[in-house]
């Protein structure tokens, strides 16, 4: 029967992770059941026999704290828990949560109790919280972000307060947000968040080249590869994974993990979100799916914001030059009337067309005359002096208005260059036009 019952104490313990130790007045180890060693992973022959021994495997941050419980239960001969790390000999570090009580009835000669120690394995508890405030910190984060959409329509300012939030509501050491810029063929920073968003590292591991996203040596970073495999780069671990190049840059700043997530539009890379944390193991499959839910959403409100400034954009500038269109060189015309009129000058105006526009059009094409209508309004804006304007009205209708005018002659020497200019053929596509 007592086998029996020892038996079934022993399952119970081992589901429960549960264990006990009694130990003598001087610490030393006096009974323990074999669940003891399994928990702490060492064979049972090696088994530790002190609480001396003990403490030498705790976390270093956290003996203080385990010397302290155990005085002030020695003093005051009461009941006492302590919650600890502990390193298993696998080199992995657990959780245990320790109650210490004396043993009624049972001294040694002096007086001085014995104590019984009952000690749980709560590691996946606290990986259970761990993981709880985690999540409540990405949703955080979402949350602030989407309130952020909703607000902002400024993409360099929606870029500031995404890395802001992350870092003061998401609680990650650095968030940095860089764009693609491929004409320069870079990854260009815009914002950055966190105490040393400027150091050294982050300045190497933005530098990467997008010309070298096509899997050649240099294009090596998170960021880089998060750009050329449109999907998320997850490094757990700073110190061990091989992608990162500036290891003791990230470790000595407290960074053990990061996430490089690209923001797509029509499945295109746009943009880069870099996520910074302090520990290691940080992302998982949980903390992932809201991160991509972010960057989508982020990159919905990017293609919003651009395709707003794209319509803003055509409102008042030709799409083809860039030169200002007949709305906003109205407008223009308008103020520098008024200015004119206060300061007694004179404003000359100066309307032309092409000749022939429509013959190079239906002989050589459409292509060919947009590069001859581009061609002609860097010619206009050649002509004129700062704080003039040159727009195109439509089609081949050109407008010049020139301020601040002394003289009649003044606008006459402005048509002579233009004339001048225009005295040249302009080269388009293989033709002297």
């Amino acid at each position: 029967a007592l086998q029996e019952r020892e038996a079934g104490l022993h399952r119970a313990q081992s589901m429960a992770k549960l264990t006990h130790v009694i130990t003598g007045p001087d610490g030393s180890f006096e009974n323990w059941p074999e669940t003891l060693p399994q928990i702490i992973g060492v064979d049972p022959d090696h088994m530790i026999r002190s609480t001396r021994a003990w403490l030498d495997i705790l976390h270093p941050a956290d003996r203080a704290i385990f010397r302290a419980k155990a005085i002030e239960a020695g003093v005051r001969k009461t009941r006492t828990d302590v919650e600890y790390r502990l390193r298993r000999a696998d080199g992995a570090w657990i959780h245990l949560k320790q109650v210490m009580e004396p043993i009624e009835g049972r001294t040694d000669v002096n007086g001085k109790h014995y104590w019984f120690h009952t000690i749980q394995d709560i590691t996946e508890q606290k990986q259970a919280e761990e993981s709880i405030r985690r999540m409540n910190r990405i949703y955080a984060v979402l949350s602030g972000i989407n309130t952020l959409i909703v607000r902002v329509h400024d993409r360099d300012e929606l870029f500031r307060e995404a890395c802001r939030i992350a870092v003061e509501q998401g609680q990650f050491k650095m968030a940095w947000m860089g764009v693609v810029d491929r004409s320069a063929m870079k990854i260009r920073p815009i914002a950055s968040a966190g105490a040393d968003a400027g150091y050294a590292g982050f300045r190497e591991e933005v530098r990467e080249r997008l010309s070298l996203l096509d899997g050649t040596p240099a294009g090596y970073g998170p960021p880089a590869m998060a750009i050329r495999e449109k999907q998320a780069v997850v490094i757990n671990d700073v110190e061990t994974d091989p992608r990162i190049h500036h290891k003791s840059a990230h470790v000595d700043r407290g960074i053990r993990a990061l996430v490089s997530l690209p923001l797509l539009i029509a499945d295109e890379p746009v943009a880069v979100f870099s996520l910074h944390a302090a520990e290691a193991g940080y992302f998982d499959e949980a903390e992932m799916k809201l991160l991509t839910e972010l960057v989508g959403d982020i990159a919905y409100a990017i293609d919003h914001i651009d395709k707003q400034e794209r319509l803003n954009y055509l409102a008042y500038y030709d799409e083809l030059t860039g030169l200002p269109n007949r709305t906003l060189l109205t407008d223009r015309l308008g103020q520098t009337v008024l200015e004119a009129a206060r300061r007694e000058r004179r404003v000359a105006v100066l309307c032309l067309d092409l000749d022939r526009f429509k013959f190079v059009n239906e002989t050589l094409g459409h292509d060919t005359g947009n590069a001859l209508i581009k061609g002609v309004a860097q010619r206009l804006l050649e002509c004129v002096r700062p704080g003039d304007s040159v727009a195109r009205l439509e089609g081949d209708e050109f407008a010049m208005v020139f301020a601040d005018v002394a003289q009649t002659d003044d606008a006459y020497r402005v048509l002579h260059r233009v004339k001048e200019r225009f005295a040249l053929p302009l080269a388009v596509d293989g033709h002297n036009l």
